[in-house]
């Protein structure tokens, strides 16, 4: 009788292994599995016969451990076999995780350029309705509303560098000179306004690259050079080789400048609105 009960453990252990197969839809895995369903079902049907016909010679006892031997043996094979299923499911779970991971990941990329688009098309109507012929403190204040944004994310960006760098923060923001005061270009209120309205779409690396030598580009490179100390510089990259680009005119490839790049546009922007207006703008 132990054997009978060895023999159906074997079974249920080989259906088990099935069973995992199955589920993880390994074609060689089910074909191997079946087998051995079908070979422990013909040890339990040879076991049958030979029980009904009384061939079985072995003594009670060494028949009872041999059954307890391989009932063991059987046991720690579905033990085994629950064990990679319990794998399987945690892999499973694993790239599940990665999965939503990724979805999360690729949401928040398209929410970011969903709201860079909007913010972009917001700003594009607002320029849209600013008239020459009209221009009043609201106009100027919406696009200083705008314009300060970037200048939160490069501040954000320059602190950064100086805690990297080591530097006390509120004494060197003591001792920064102010970068955007005024500078007589010798436009016209109207030819502010006009470089207002045809730059309100440019990107501003793109643009100083086309036209190193605009009214933007020597705005730039001016504002950089009295913004950002050399001192500075070196401490934050290790040399003053973006600086000396600058000053023979050029626009480093750097997310640095690049930050700086779109402050100062908007910057211009806003400069070149105020100079447009009739009341006399002292301060950029």
């Amino acid at each position: 009788m132990a054997m009978v009960f060895d023999s159906v453990t074997s079974i249920k252990a080989a259906y088990t292994e099935l069973q995992i197969a199955q589920n993880s839809y390994n074609n060689n895995a089910i074909q191997a599995a079946d087998q051995a369903v079908v070979e422990q079902l013909k040890v339990l049907s040879e076991l049958k016969r030979k029980l009904l016909k009384h061939e079985l010679d072995v003594s009670p006892q060494v028949s009872l451990m041999l059954a307890e031997i391989q009932e063991q043996q059987s046991l720690i094979r579905i033990d085994e076999i629950n064990i990679k299923k319990l794998e399987s499911n945690i892999k499973r779970k694993v790239a599940d995780i990665v999965l939503h991971h990724k979805q999360l990941k690729d949401c928040t990329i398209l929410n970011r350029s969903m709201e860079k688009k909007l913010n972009e098309s917001g700003l594009l109507s607002m320029f849209d309705n600013i008239k020459f012929t009209t221009l009043n403190p609201s106009d100027f204040v919406q696009v200083l509303h705008f314009t300060m944004k970037y200048v939160r994310s490069f501040v954000r960006l320059m602190m950064k560098e100086m805690e990297i760098a080591k530097w006390d923060v509120d004494v060197t923001a003591k001792n920064i000179e102010p970068g955007f005061v005024s500078h007589d270009f010798g436009l016209t209120k109207e030819e502010y306004f006009n470089e207002f309205k045809s730059l309100k779409t440019a990107k501003p690396k793109s643009f100083l690259v086309q036209n190193p030598y605009s009214f933007f580009a020597k705005f730039a490179i001016v504002k950089y050079i009295k913004l950002v100390h050399p001192r500075m510089e070196c401490s934050f990259f290790g040399n003053l080789n973006q600086k000396k680009l600058v000053i023979n005119g050029g626009f480093p490839d750097t997310t640095f400048f690049i930050a700086y790049e779109e402050m100062g546009m908007r910057f211009w922007l806003l400069r070149c609105l105020g100079f447009s207006m009739s009341e006399q703008v002292s301060l950029f």
